[in-house]
């Protein structure tokens, strides 16, 4: 695949990845507020109900149509829980989406400083040529621009996805999420 190609490909996932890095810290900081709101109820501390009652004022304030169905949604992890997989069990699929996300967003700039950097490769060997031709030493014919040297340029080096490790790092997380919810 060309190398042009392949950057847009890599970009479009990319700025997705980063979509759904954000979506899932939204997630995160309602799974938080819902955890906290819920375990400090009870509690006969000052500071903890104070802390209780502004975390219910937060969710109040954010409780119109399309977010309320996200407060139903949202599971809660109870910290005094001693199975440690329904700890976790809310946890695990978040962290499994910004891992992944992560590393289509490192495929990207990974290939993007290639990029740069074959770019600026091709150029200064454009001037050494230009340098030579006008000492007298090389007769070229006529000289190659950077853009058609770039657009013939291919990338055969593998996605993060297609190599062993990334199957390794998906079949891991297929492994843990369904450990976590279970094989209905």
């Amino acid at each position: 695949m060309k190398i042009k190609e392949k950057l847009k490909i890599t970009g479009r996932r990319s700025h997705i990845s980063m979509i759904l890095i954000i979506v899932v810290m939204l997630y995160f900081s309602m799974l938080l507020l819902k955890t906290m709101y819920i375990e400090t109820n009870e509690s006969s501390i000052l500071l903890v109900q104070n802390i209780h009652n502004e975390i219910g004022r937060i969710i109040s304030l954010t409780l119109y149509l399309p977010i309320e169905w996200l407060w139903n949604w949202i599971p809660y992890t109870s910290v005094r829980t001693n199975d440690l997989l329904e700890f976790y069990k809310p946890i695990i699929p978040g962290f499994i989406i910004i891992t992944i996300c992560g590393l289509f967003i490192h495929d990207h700039q990974a290939l993007k400083q290639k990029f740069k950097k074959f770019k600026t490769d091709i150029e200064d060997e454009i001037i050494r040529r230009q340098m030579k031709k006008e000492a007298g030493l090389v007769n070229s014919p006529d000289p190659v621009t950077v853009d058609v040297l770039i657009e013939n340029k291919t990338n055969n080096d593998p996605s993060w996805h297609e190599t062993w490790w990334g199957k390794l790092i998906i079949g891991v997380a297929i492994a843990l999420i369904v450990a976590a919810f279970g094989i209905s």
